[in-house]
């Protein structure tokens, strides 16, 4: 799940509450004041800093108590709001920059509370609001981050970013049709978005919508010629409608983009041992590849060893192929079962798996 944070765009800085002169009529105190906040937004700019965003904090709460005119008091509550949700963001940027869980969970749960605050000191402030859902989302907290969600839209119906975060939440929570709606409300704002069409290809993939998937991972690597990982997305779509061909191009073109990218290898290896048309199959490079995906990407995906196992079997080393089964079926979900142990028993009467077509489109 990818999650994105609503950036402002200018910044606020305040400075201590003093002047030069100490101003004596109601419309000296005022223009004096105006003249402060004026000072505060022109040196807003500069604000990059906890330390900065603390004294805005600090100047705003000690300037309120001695302001009279509502509209000023008005804008440096929501000048000190502003703080908070711009300091809450560092905290959650350092947050996905942490080298462990245990330090991230801590620097979001600093996150929240600035949103907290930020909403609390300005219920309609949306950036504040929709950064409060991304905590939440990250927080695994889902219902409270799509209420926040709901909300950021309800006030600003054209912010993208919201609508997209929806959906990446409504995938989580297997709510494929509710997730590609909004995938597309945030293609509609943003059309140049290849997050997006990234994402409603995923959505149209569990969906069953095979060719809408196809489509929007070419519309992505339109946009995003280099991305790898759009292409192997669109690779996996190809491979399980039997379009092989063009599953091999995918791959092997991801691979050239991101020679680090395991799931292109795996990808590629699958073809390679289990294609039907001997065209696409290469035994020496299968086993290469499916090892390379394993080196790359560790072991915790019953995928990698269910293709190392083919890539062997295709090479004719059934032991070598029955070990890797034997894994991948130790971690796989139930509803493998009865594929991995049927690919098993093909091994043991040293015979090699091929694939078929492993979807019908469903639009």
């Amino acid at each position: 799940m990818t999650l994105r944070l609503a950036l402002l765009a200018a910044g606020m800085l305040t400075t201590s509450v003093a002047f030069a002169q100490q101003p004596t009529s109601e419309a000296e105190v005022k223009k004096a004041w105006a003249e402060f906040i004026k000072k505060t937004y022109d040196e807003s700019q500069q604000a990059e800093t906890f330390e900065q965003y603390d004294q805005i904090v600090k100047s705003c709460d000690e300037a309120l108590p001695k302001i009279t005119d509502q509209a000023q008091r008005e804008y440096l509550r929501q000048l000190s709001a502003w703080a908070y949700n711009r300091r809450g963001k560092e905290y959650s940027k350092q947050a996905g920059e942490a080298a462990d869980a245990e330090a991230a969970i801590a620097l979001e749960a600093k996150a929240m509370a600035d949103f907290q605050e930020s909403v609390r000191r300005d219920g309609n402030k949306w950036q504040a609001i929709h950064n409060r859902g991304v905590s939440y989302a990250l927080l695994g907290e889902y219902e409270k981050a799509l209420a926040d969600f709901d909300r950021t839209v309800e006030i600003n119906p054209k912010f993208a970013n919201a609508w997209f975060n929806r959906g990446e939440i409504r995938f989580e929570q297997q709510e494929f049709e509710a997730a590609a709606g909004d995938y597309s409300q945030a293609i509609t704002l943003k059309p140049a978005d290849a997050g997006a069409y990234s994402a409603r290809g995923h959505a149209y993939y569990r969906l069953k919508r095979y060719q809408g998937a196809v489509a929007d991972f070419s519309k992505a690597v339109q946009l995003e010629p280099a991305d790898a990982v759009a292409r192997t997305d669109r690779g996996d779509v190809y491979a399980n409608l039997g379009y092989w061909r063009e599953a091999a191009e995918d791959y092997r073109e991801a691979v050239k983009l991101d020679p680090d990218l395991g799931r292109a290898y795996m990808g590629a290896a699958w073809i390679m041992a289990t294609c039907p048309d001997q065209t696409y199959r290469n035994a020496d490079l299968a086993v290469q590849s499916a090892e390379k995906a394993l080196n790359l990407d560790g072991t915790d995906d019953w995928r990698y060893y269910d293709t190392l196992a083919a890539a062997y079997a295709n090479a004719g080393q059934f032991e070598a192929a029955l070990e890797a089964s034997r894994k991948a079926q130790a971690d796989a979900p139930e509803e493998q079962t009865a594929s991995l142990a049927a690919r098993h028993k093909l091994y043991e009467a040293s015979s090699p798996y091929r694939d078929t077509a492993r979807v019908v489109d469903g639009n």
